[in-house]
């Protein structure tokens, strides 16, 4: 009984390290991802038939350049057209929530963003629809 007992014990401690371990990642990953001044894409990829990466970013228009991808604490997701918009154009040009998954954020009713890299000024994510991959990558502006 009273190695169970043990048994039992050591179980809960290492399972609780673990908890606070993927808690306090997840709330790393949260810190990164919200900031308030948004994503800006720098580079827009699409994976190849051979599997290199081909550049087909272009030249943003103008009123492009400082649209930002926002995600926010309560697991919302705007993208903001910024101070360069068009007359008339919203300013919100498209919203949802998200939500973080095993490798990437889940946006709702929409693919997954695999987390490629995501530190203090770049956030990478690759995109993978049923016949392409994309590869964006952000920084702040």
């Amino acid at each position: 009984m009273k190695s169970a007992l043990k048994i039992l014990f050591v179980l809960l401690v290492v399972l609780t390290s673990s908890c606070k371990k993927e808690f306090k990642e997840t709330q790393e990953k949260m810190a990164l991802l919200t900031k308030r001044s948004g994503w800006i894409t720098l580079k827009v990829e699409k994976k190849s038939s051979t599997g290199t990466w081909l550049d087909i970013t272009g030249t943003p228009l103008p009123h492009e350049k400082d649209n930002a991808l926002i995600f926010d604490p309560w697991y919302k997701w705007a993208i903001d057209a910024g101070l360069l918009k068009l007359p008339g154009d919203a300013q919100i040009i498209a919203y949802g929530s998200w939500s973080f998954v095993d490798k990437g954020i889940q946006i709702e009713e929409g693919n997954l963003m695999e987390i490629n890299e995501l530190t203090e000024t770049s956030l990478i994510v690759i995109v993978n629809s049923t016949t392409e991959s994309f590869r964006y990558t952000y920084g702040h502006p």
